[in-house]
């Protein structure tokens, strides 16, 4: 393992955006927290989350960051870095990589419970073990899974997912239906 080596990595939530500066043992050396401007759309949450990463290459001292990670909820296209659709942030065909090309480090993305699945996987609950699933309740529930320790995608962004759209927003847009949906969903999972 080559010395003073990190990376920075962004979860952004639809109420919270977090950061941290990653040394290669999964310690956090540095770490931002602050609301998501969902509000102020996709120019604003960029420049928040731009901020968070300033912030914290001010805080490597002396370590060498080697990339930044992105961990955005919703379905990707991970290698053309967009965001498909998010519920939550309210984008749809989003270019998400390009706004952060200008740091000169590579850059990758990935939904962002398949992110926390993988941190769980190398560094937390799931070290060591093969085969293991994660399921995250927040703003929305969400699902990732490690099958034969490699994180399991299926063939398109629409597979290896067990997620819902957040009942807040599903209420907002159709309280009917999003009433209709809990009162099935007990039956439903029988």
């Amino acid at each position: 393992m080559a010395a003073n080596l990190c990376a920075i990595g962004i979860d952004l939530g639809g109420t919270k955006l977090l950061g941290a500066l990653v040394d290669q043992r999964g310690r956090s050396l540095a770490c931002v927290r602050r609301p998501t401007p969902v509000e102020a759309g996709p120019t604003g949450v960029f420049a928040a989350m731009r901020a968070a990463v300033d912030e914290l290459l001010a805080a490597a001292h002396g370590q060498r960051v080697v990339g930044i990670g992105l961990g955005i909820p919703g379905l990707l296209d991970r290698e053309r870095g967009l965001s498909l659709f998010s519920e939550i942030l309210g984008w749809h065909g989003l270019a998400v990589l390009p706004e952060f090309t200008g740091y000169g480090l590579p850059a990758a993305m990935d939904n962002d419970v398949r992110c926390h699945t993988l941190g769980e996987f190398y560094f937390g609950a799931g070290r060591g073990c093969t085969d293991f699933a994660l399921l995250t309740l927040g703003t929305g529930i969400g699902s990732g899974i490690i099958l034969g320790g490699r994180l399991y995608r299926g063939k398109s962004a629409w597979q290896a997912r067990l997620d819902t759209s957040p009942l807040s927003r599903m209420d907002r847009c159709a309280p009917a239906a999003s009433e209709a949906a809990l009162r099935r969903w007990p039956a439903d999972a029988a």
